[in-house]
């Protein structure tokens, strides 16, 4: 859920017209010049597919920066405050407002724990 002008939006229900919900992506680069990549879990929406960006909504209260660092955490463990904000897009017909990020990183790859719903290749 999310507060947006004294509106309050519930996963999985219709959002209003006029009113967007905040999403940060992050592209994680290691100091390497490699990139984090992510494969969808088969049994979700384009399950299979390699993904480059890890993407959330925003909890309530939480700006798109939190939001990020805490997805980036869940996601992967990897705590890190080196975030470059490199974009924002708003996409009319998904009602969402997407802030983009980029990550440097020098964790180590082995440190890297992906949740059950990805699988890693870097």
């Amino acid at each position: 859920m999310n507060v947006i002008a004294g509106r309050v939006l519930v996963r999985g229900e219709k959002i209003p017209k006029g009113v967007y919900h905040l999403v940060s992506e992050v592209i994680v680069r290691h100091q390497d010049g490699t990139y984090l990549l992510t494969q969808r879990n088969p049994r979700k929406n384009l399950g299979g597919m390699w993904e480059a960006t890890a993407a959330v909504s925003a909890l309530q209260g939480e700006n798109p920066l939190e939001c990020v660092k805490r997805e980036l955490r869940e996601e992967t463990g990897i705590l890190t405050d080196d975030f470059i904000e490199v974009g924002r897009v708003l996409h009319q017909k998904h009602q969402t407002y997407y802030v983009n990020y980029l990550c440097h990183t020098d964790v180590d790859k082995d440190s890297i724990v992906i949740t059950l719903t990805k699988t890693v290749e870097s």
